[in-house]
C-alpha cells in the first residue's frame, strides 16, 4: 500500500510536465515554419486578408516572399480570395478579388499557379512587402515548397 501511495504521489508530479509536451501537430506546424525560413520567406501571425481594417486579431497564418529588393517590388496591391461569395469575380472558380485586381501580366501569371495550390490555401495578395499565401497549414513540407515555388513564379 505504502508503494502505491508513493507511485501516485510521483505520477502526481510528472503529470503536469507532461502537458509541457509539445503535440504532433505543433511539432509538424514547427518544422515547416523553420523550412519555410529556411526559403526565405517570411512567416506571420496576421488578421485574414479580408479583415476590415478595425479587425486587427491575428487569427491566420501568412507566408511572405519579400520583393523589396526587385525592381517590381512598387507593383500594384490586390487580393485574391479563395471564397465563393466575398469580392469580385475572378477567370478561376472558386476565386475571387478582394478589393482591387492583379494587372494584366500577374493574371496571366496566377492562372499558371493556382492549381498547384494546396486546398487549405486561404488567400493570394500583393502589397508594399511582396507576394503573400494565407495558408492553413493543414499538409505537410511538399506543400510549402508548392506554395514557394508558386509565389516565385507570381512575382
Amino acid at each position: 500500500m505504502k508503494y502505491l501511495w508513493i507511485v501516485l504521489a510521483i505520477l502526481a508530479v510528472l503529470s503536469p510536465l507532461m502537458w509541457l509536451r509539445p503535440s504532433p501537430g505543433q511539432l509538424r506546424v514547427s518544422r515547416i515554419r523553420r523550412q519555410a525560413l529556411a526559403l526565405g520567406l517570411q512567416v506571420q501571425l496576421v488578421p485574414a486578408a479580408d479583415a476590415e481594417a478595425s479587425e486587427k486579431h491575428p487569427d491566420c497564418v501568412r507566408y511572405l516572399l519579400s520583393t523589396s529588393g526587385l525592381q517590381n517590388g512598387r507593383d500594384a496591391e490586390w487580393v485574391l480570395l479563395r471564397s465563393e461569395r466575398r469580392g469580385e469575380p475572378s477567370p478561376w472558380p472558386g476565386w475571387r478579388w478582394f478589393r482591387s485586381l492583379a494587372p494584366v501580366e500577374t493574371v496571366r501569371k496566377l492562372g499558371a499557379v493556382l492549381e498547384s495550390l494546396p486546398d487549405d490555401v486561404q488567400a493570394i495578395c500583393r502589397d508594399r512587402q511582396g507576394i503573400s499565401i494565407y495558408w492553413l497549414e493543414k499538409g505537410g513540407e511538399e506543400q510549402l515548397l508548392k506554395i514557394n515555388s508558386a509565389m516565385k513564379k507570381i512575382i
